[in-house]
């Protein structure tokens, strides 16, 4: 999550450019936040214009979207049985040339769903926002994107911005194209009228089940330089602070070794104290070569591959990496257990916490993971947790 805010940021920006019922073309803007670890919406807007639109995100200074491709560019259509890739396509638009469109598929048990779009259409978009100064990290064609919503929404029948969509059992059975109407959906929580659906779909899609359909390429190519910027800033205001420190502190020695060798000749207790100051610097020298020469790659590595498999019915509350062991006292060594991560949190689903722990504890670095403690809240149906996460020897 640390990872995702430092790419991405708090904010998550979606488009879809669709039509409307009159057959006009339209821009509809959602904009989410995370705050405390939860999704908000912070904006839903609409514009009559690329142009409209791409002005009002560079003064909110948005780098960075995910966009819905839903109007008459775009082709749809629904077949029954098993989808068999490039042949199904195929046989599906017959009189077109597979390789000069993007396509997209989902499938259900019983039927599935195919949109394709030129990619010379769809390219000039990406390089319209690029030009900009605003990165595509992915796209969607059609309603498809409605699909990341099915565990989310309860009415049989809702609406996108353009069609009709029919769900049963957290399925979708069918996608009616050119069924228009207004309506607000209460989605996780959220507030979210049906023109931005698509939108919180793709949202969820791209930055909380971390599945990218189109732009990979475009969303390393972003991850790196992104990473770089702030390595390069983080490395730049580390030696900057590094450098304060070692002038503060070599200032203050020098001083206090001047003034010590001033006395030397006439006070023998001097230069015990010389000897004293000396050994300070040489252990704090050594602290200070110890702190460098250490990484926290590997902890950074283990944590995130306990966060990037947290179900979304788990919020984690605390990660505490090597406890302490004992109470703190003054002059007494600080002591580590090097082989715990303790783990609190909230659940909503006894199920996907068990599942979860039953994850973690194929990980190759882990050697057991306990359940310490399952509290419920009979108020809101959630319960607190702590597990015990016990490492493999050497690999902490």
């Amino acid at each position: 999550m640390l990872k995702d805010k430092l790419l991405y940021g708090k904010n998550y920006y979606a488009i879809e450019h669709g039509i409307n019922k009159e057959g006009e073309e339209v821009f509809y803007y959602l904009q989410l936040v995370r705050v405390r670890k939860e999704l908000e919406i912070k904006s839903q807007r609409s514009f009559d214009s690329l142009k409209n639109l791409i002005v009002f995100l560079k003064e909110q200074s948005v780098d960075n979207v995910v966009i819905v491709v839903n109007n008459n560019q775009v082709l749809a259509k629904k077949g029954n049985g098993e989808y068999l890739e490039k042949t199904t396509i195929q046989a599906t638009f017959p009189n077109l040339q597979l390789k000069d469109f993007y396509t997209e598929i989902k499938n259900t048990a019983t039927n599935y769903f195919i949109t394709l779009s030129r990619k010379q259409y769809i390219n000039d978009i990406l390089n319209e926002y690029t030009k900009e100064g605003i990165i595509v990290l992915d796209f969607a064609l059609g309603n498809l994107s409605v699909f990341a919503l099915t565990s989310s929404v309860k009415d049989a029948n809702f609406y996108s911005s353009n069609a009709k969509i029919s769900i049963e059992s957290e399925t979708i059975q069918n996608i009616h194209l050119k069924e228009y109407a207004t309506e607000t959906y209460t989605i996780n929580g959220l507030q979210v009228s049906n023109e931005n659906i698509l939108s919180l779909g793709l949202i969820l899609r791209f930055f909380v089940f971390k599945q990218t359909v189109h732009n990979q390429a475009q969303v390393e190519e972003y991850k790196e330089k992104k990473l770089f910027n702030i390595g390069y800033k983080s490395a730049l205001v580390f030696f900057l602070l590094l450098l304060l420190v070692n002038f503060m502190f070599f200032n203050s020695y020098y001083t206090k070794v001047n003034q010590i060798n001033s006395e030397l000749s006439v006070k023998e207790e001097s230069k015990r104290k010389l000897a004293e100051l000396t050994s300070n610097v040489n252990k704090k020298k050594k602290l200070l070569n110890e702190l460098r020469s250490s990484s926290s790659l590997s902890v950074s590595k283990f944590i995130d591959e306990i966060v990037i498999g947290v179900p979304t019915t788990i919020i984690l509350e605390e990660v505490n990496f090597q406890p302490v062991l004992g109470t703190l006292k003054q002059g007494k060594k600080v002591k580590f257990n090097t082989q715990e991560l303790n783990i609190r949190g909230e659940v909503t689903s006894n199920l996907a916490l068990s599942t979860w722990v039953d994850e973690l504890e194929q990980l190759s670095w882990i050697n057991s993971v306990s359940k310490l403690s399952i509290q419920k809240n009979k108020r809101n149906k959630k319960s607190k947790f702590h597990i015990l996460i016990v490492t493999k020897k050497n690999e902490l």
